[in-house]
């Protein structure tokens, strides 16, 4: 878009994921389809999460779902789903129906691919 159509949206999208949320530990299983953000020094409150697949082989995700560690959780397997979907290209931008969340940890969770899938980024943020 140049500067004489803009309507303001640009400034709205980077004012919201300009700046992610950063995790104290990033972990990713060997099979590539658990990756895991954990604010183990202090709970974040979030509300959307934005995901990266490297397309270089093809587009392999077909299926997955993005979990939240409640801050607040007394059950260690407690989780609760904020976001689902299918295959969704180079980039999935999900803002969670359940609004701002106080979470410890967020997983994505590959449930469907057809090859080992590559993430390029996982992020979180408050997108206000």
């Amino acid at each position: 878009m140049d500067k004489l159509h803009d309507d303001g949206s640009s400034d709205f999208i980077r004012s919201c994921y300009g700046t992610s949320v950063l995790p104290t530990k990033y972990l990713a299983l060997d099979d590539s389809n658990i990756h895991i953000l954990v604010f183990d020094l202090s709970p974040v409150t979030v509300d959307c999460s934005v995901v990266y697949e490297d397309q270089t082989q093809g587009q392999v995700i077909r299926a997955y779902t993005i979990d939240v560690y409640l801050a607040n959780a007394t059950d260690s397997n407690q989780w609760m789903t904020v976001a689902r979907g299918t295959s969704f290209g180079n980039k999935k931008i999900d803002i969670w129906q359940a609004g701002p969340i106080l979470v410890n940890v967020v997983r994505l969770n590959i449930t469907k691919s057809i090859d080992t899938p590559i993430i390029k980024a996982f992020t979180v943020y408050l997108g206000g």
